[in-house]
């Protein structure tokens, strides 16, 4: 049978990026193909693991001028209540516990690593159909008003969860936490000295993290307060995330690009089905709190392109066997994340008085035991091993 492709790669975003350029630079033909058209418009704050820079350093895709902002101190409270963990790099001998990057620069600074390897992307592209038979996958797509369609050996989903609805062998769990993230930069009159701060309140976690010279803001409330919330004008904003929050950051005094979505988690009971597979958000979209997601999903293209490595090239990379494999070494740390975030959020998201002692005394106890902020700070960084 002749193949248009090794492997196809549904998605242009981060993830299914890093993917296509290690299964590119192993000398397999990859097509990628995206739905959007022109300059990543996301403006979001990604939070990136220590170990996630290593991924895209080994790829090419971090360069020195790549506007990241390092955390070095991670400072974990929770509002109304004892307690509390501050974690540092130097304690675990690591420059950095992680960094923070806006998505459309981390977007850039991948597809200009693409161009230079020849990796070639096709946006504008919207899949319309996924099929697949023993042997080969199809994907049929619609660009500029024109139907196509390529065949490869392996299709690779990585566009967050849009196909999904094309394959009907893939079973969804969704479970609804009935909050909203409401998103935002803000500037505050102290530097924050690359602190990350996790603040625990009755509706949700907060999340601040340097971005630049201010701060990317994630702040989690119910439904009917977000929109409350989002009819106030910036100045009773700010005053009501400052009473939130208190004075850990300093006052904050600028907001801008405000946006907000709701929250759910979202994962496939099973990631690999016939000369296919999920990664990334595709796979599993959880809760900001702890930011996990992200980095799990640059994990699973890591992975699944190591896993690759023995295929030689021509080699059949869509074989079942392999994409099993793949299946089982992302179990444990998938399932960790999935728990760790889920627990973080049913656990610290309410006001009642024992749970709220039983947190304080966590939060101690963890300051207190070196061991297990490594146990934590190490899994937080490069994942649970298999």
């Amino acid at each position: 049978m002749s193949f248009d492709a090794d492997i196809v790669v549904i998605g242009g975003g981060p993830i299914g990026l890093a993917f296509a350029l290690a299964a590119h630079a192993q000398g397999r033909r990859v097509i990628v193909l995206e739905a959007n058209t022109g300059a990543a418009s996301d403006t979001r704050t990604l939070a990136l693991a220590a170990g996630s820079r290593v991924i895209l350093s080994d790829l090419g895709a971090w360069p020195r001028d790549l506007p990241a902002t390092p955390i070095i101190t991670i400072h974990v409270t929770q509002r109304g209540g004892f307690g509390r963990s501050i974690l540092h790099a130097q304690e675990f001998d690591v420059p950095a516990l992680g960094y923070t990057l806006s998505y459309r620069a981390l977007v850039f600074a991948l597809l200009a690593q693409a161009e230079r390897s020849g990796l070639t992307v096709t946006d504008g592209a919207t899949v319309d159909r996924v099929t697949t038979t023993a042997d080969a996958g199809a994907v049929t797509y619609l660009r500029d008003g024109e139907q196509r369609s390529c065949n490869a050996k392996l299709i690779v989903v990585a566009d967050g969860g849009r196909s999904l609805t094309q394959l009907p062998s893939i079973k969804i769990e969704e479970k609804e936490y009935g909050q909203i993230a409401l998103l935002a930069r803000v500037s505050s009159n102290r530097p924050h000295r690359n602190i990350a701060y996790e603040r625990f309140t009755p509706t949700g976690p907060i999340a601040l993290l340097p971005a630049g010279a201010e701060f990317g803001l994630v702040w989690t409330v119910s439904p009917q307060e977000a929109e409350r919330i989002k009819q106030l004008d910036d100045a009773s904003f700010l005053g009501e995330f400052q009473d939130t929050f208190g004075g850990y950051a300093g006052k904050f005094s600028k907001l801008h690009s405000r946006f907000q979505f709701p929250l759910r988690l979202r994962y496939a009971e099973r990631t690999v089905a016939e000369r296919t597979v999920l990664i990334g958000n595709a796979a599993q979209a959880l809760h900001p709190v702890a930011g996990q997601g992200f980095n799990l999903g640059l994990r699973d293209a890591d992975q699944l392109a190591g896993l690759m490595r023995a295929i030689p090239a021509g080699g059949d990379c869509g074989d079942a066997t392999l994409l099993r494999r793949y299946q089982r070494s992302r179990k444990r740390d998938t399932r960790a994340g999935i728990l760790f975030t889920d627990a973080l959020v049913r656990g610290f998201s309410n006001d009642h008085p024992l749970l709220r002692v039983g947190r304080g005394i966590g939060l101690a106890a963890l300051q207190m035991l070196p061991f297990a902020r490594r146990r934590l700070a190490r899994a937080m960084m490069f994942g649970r091993a298999q």
